[in-house]
């Protein structure tokens, strides 16, 4: 089944102290593509040289803090 959703990239300062969601796409699209999408922006954010200083890390799996999130649309 399709729902809307928000693929967001956490992103930080320089030092570490300031931490952000950034929106990278919203699209309607399955729960497999939404998580293929996650997957592609990971792989798009390792590319960068030194990443971390930029976006979030993971410390579980130590890759870029990428997430895809379900939003409520009223009135579908």
């Amino acid at each position: 089944m399709k729902k809307v959703y928000e693929i967001k990239v956490e992103r930080c300062d320089m030092e570490g102290k300031r931490f952000w969601f950034e929106v990278a796409r919203r699209v309607y699209t399955t729960a497999e593509a939404a998580e293929a999408m996650v997957t592609e922006k990971k792989a798009e954010i390792k590319a960068i040289g030194a990443w971390w200083c930029g976006y979030a890390k993971d410390y579980a799996t130590n890759e870029p803090n990428v997430k895809a999130e379900v939003l409520e649309v009223e009135g579908l």
